[in-house]
């Protein structure tokens, strides 16, 4: 560890994202505004993870928390498991004592990221959540932002080449596996394990659910006479009939329908499922 990260503010050492003074020193004007945007870069890792806690405190939405323990997943098998098992310590002089490969800010920056893009992407517009303007403006934000933290991390001397490259590929395929996860649930049983099981666990903690939306739908039956029973069958089907030349004098209850709109676009829902809408289809 270089004798500058001692002098360093004891908050950015805490955070991992403490600048070169070196470059303040003897750097141009240009070097120095990119250390404090690297730096800003750095920090942001805890800046991201700080918002969502406080959306998630305020609005308790079951997006945001999805997202929050998606990433919060991310980080334990990033920084617990692949850590400390490949053991790789970091670039000489880095201002922090722990392994370095794969790198968690890279991980981090690539999770959220890919997260982002798969669900613009692959959902609808008809999406609660998606319908929020603070889900744009965090969507256009985050992935402006997300390529400067693993590129910041090179610059701070915190990690190699090869530790942003391992962290920014262990965050792409843990995006991937957790979104894939995230659908798979949200379409269980046709939708009806998160719509019903999930949406009234999430009303017990006082979550609002904006994953599925539920639409009320009034639906008309042909209302029958009280004199055609199941014995009366052949009966029941003249007078079906009947009513069918006569629509006039065909009654109807009115009876209402919770119906899901569950979040995938009609186009990627053929290309996963395309197997089993072949099968409903009926055979010409």
């Amino acid at each position: 560890m270089d004798p500058y990260c001692y002098t360093c503010n004891s908050f950015l050492k805490l955070i991992s994202s403490c600048p070169r003074p070196y470059v303040f020193d003897y750097g141009t004007n240009s070097e120095k505004f990119l250390e404090v945007l690297w730096v800003a870069s750095s920090a942001q890792l805890y800046f991201i993870y700080s918002l969502l806690v406080i959306f998630i405190i305020f609005r308790r939405t079951s997006h945001a928390l999805v997202l929050l323990i998606g990433l919060a997943l991310q980080q334990f098998i990033n920084d617990v498991i692949f850590k400390r098992s490949l053991a790789e310590a970091r670039p000489s002089g880095a201002c922090s004592h722990s392994y370095g490969l794969p790198s968690g800010h890279s991980s981090f920056a690539s999770f959220l990221a890919t997260w982002l893009i798969l669900e613009w992407v692959m959902f609808h517009d008809k999406v609660p959540f998606r319908k929020s303007k603070f889900n744009l403006v965090f969507r256009i934000i985050g992935l402006i932002v997300c390529p400067f933290i693993p590129i910041s991390r090179h610059f701070l001397n915190y990690h190699s080449a090869k530790q942003i490259l391992y962290g920014t590929l262990d965050g792409f395929i843990l995006a991937i596996l957790y979104f894939a996860l995230v659908v798979v649930l949200l379409y269980k049983d046709e939708g009806r394990f998160w719509g019903r099981k999930v949406t009234s666990i999430l009303r017990k903690v006082w979550f609002k659910d904006n994953f599925i939306d539920h639409e009320i739908v009034i639906v008309g039956e042909p209302k029958l006479s009280a004199d055609e029973t199941p014995s009366q069958e052949q009966s029941t089907l003249e007078k079906q009939s009947n009513v069918q030349k006569d629509n006039s004098k065909l009654e109807f209850t009115q009876k209402t329908q919770d119906q899901l709109i569950l979040p995938l676009r009609k186009g990627v829902e053929k290309l996963i499922w395309k197997k089993e809408v072949a099968r409903s289809s009926p055979a010409k």
